[in-house]
């Protein structure tokens, strides 16, 4: 059991944020939460209010020397999220599970397509597709992944890939025995590859 001190100054605060960032990616509002839970835990608070209004302040002077950015967060979040076979969908739920707003979401999404070619939508639907490759080898749903006398159950694959918030229609598209990444690993791997290139991902 933690005994609480009897008061805290915003040199703790500063201190418990700046020794939270030091370990950990975050956004300005899991942070403020983070801290007044923190706080709340170990001192006797008498104002909750004041102590809202103290650590808003410090993380907002923190994110002004730049020690916290939510846009540059989303966009770690979103690049490793995706190369864990994520869809764009359950990637948006979890960011804003994370108190991230969905503008701070889009434009990370947006600086990651920044330098590729061809439209955002075009974009978005790579980056899907990438994210539903990458789930469908790691879960061995792939044609070129299964043994030749090994029945591959499409009901079970196209089960799983909806869970992970994919589209039905790309999911169908993709299980066919007649798309070569479905089918062939070396189509697979070099698309893969072109398409981590394309994205710094």
């Amino acid at each position: 059991m933690i005994v609480k001190k009897s008061h805290y100054s915003k040199e703790h605060i500063k201190k418990y944020a700046l020794n939270y960032l030091n370990k950990f990616g975050t956004s300005k509002n899991y942070l403020i939460k983070f801290l007044v839970n923190k706080i709340k835990n170990r001192f006797v608070v008498n104002s909750a209010s004041t102590l809202q209004s103290e650590v808003e302040e410090i993380v907002e002077s923190l994110t002004q020397m730049g020690f916290l950015n939510d846009v540059t967060f989303c966009e770690s979040r979103i690049r490793s999220l995706l190369k864990e076979g994520n869809s764009i969908f359950n990637i948006t739920i979890r960011l804003k599970q994370k108190n991230i707003n969905e503008e701070s979401i889009n434009n990370a999404l947006n600086n990651i397509i920044d330098n590729s070619t061809g439209s955002n939508q075009s974009s978005i639907q790579e980056l899907e597709e990438y994210a539903m490759l990458k789930y469908a080898k790691k879960r061995n749903l792939l044609l070129w992944q299964q043994s030749t006398t090994e029945n591959t159950n499409n009901q079970k694959a196209i089960t799983a890939l909806m869970k992970k918030g994919f589209n039905f229609s790309s999911i169908e598209n993709l299980l066919t025995p007649n798309n070569h990444l479905n089918s062939c690993q070396d189509s697979f791997i070099e698309h893969i590859s072109t398409i981590e290139a394309k994205y710094n991902l």
